[in-house]
Formats: structure tokens, C-alpha cells, sequence
């Protein structure tokens, strides 16, 4: 399941893409919301049955393995959110569905 989180955050920035919604100044916003979509596309695979059990478990614990560390700058344009912010945001998506993510950033 980490493989199909790192796609399905990768998917997340297509979304962004396509829709116009790439941010230029604040790289992290980008990044949440590229996890809160990662989110969306799990709830929805998982409601296809396509999940096995655990793979929730694992998307979570795979995102706090790849958290920023605790001193990255909010501003770091490699930064992609601490544990916290990963974990909430991924939870927002797969609860609440991608229209719930593009709320997330107001553009």
C-alpha cells in the first residue's frame, strides 16, 4: 500500500494540473492536498473492494515514515507537511471525497 500512496499522491498532482491549481509560492499547501486526494482515491478504491485489511493502516504509517522533519520551514519548497499534517490531510480525502481536498486551498 506505501507504493499505491506514493502514486496515489503523485495522482493527486495531476489532479492539481489539470485543474489549474498548481501553487507557486506556498510548496506544502500543494503537497497536503496531494495527500487529502491520495486520501479520496483510497476511500474510493477501498469502496471497490480493491483494498485488502491493514491497507489504511499501512497508507498512514507510510506517511509518517516520509513526514518532514520536525525543523523543516513551513516555506521549504521540499517540504511536504509533518506527520500530523500528512495523516489529517490523507484522513480528509478518504472521509470526505476529493471535493472536500479541493476546499482545502482556495484559489
Amino acid at each position: 500500500m506505501g507504493a499505491a500512496l506514493v502514486i496515489a499522491h503523485e495522482w493527486g498532482h495531476a489532479i492539481q494540473q489539470r485543474a489549474g491549481q498548481i501553487l507557486d509560492v506556498v510548496t506544502i499547501l500543494s503537497e497536503l492536498q496531494a495527500d487529502c486526494f491520495a486520501g479520496a482515491w483510497a476511500a474510493d478504491a477501498d469502496g471497490r473492494g480493491l483494498l485488502e485489511p491493514g491497507d489504511i493502516e499501512e497508507a498512514i504509517s507510510a506517511l509518517y515514515r516520509v513526514r518532514d522533519p520536525a525543523d523543516t520551514p513551513w516555506l521549504d519548497l521540499a517540504a511536504h507537511g509533518n506527520a500530523g499534517q500528512r495523516i489529517n490531510a490523507f484522513q480528509d480525502g478518504f472521509d470526505s471525497g476529493p471535493l472536500k481536498c479541493k476546499a482545502k486551498i482556495p484559489f
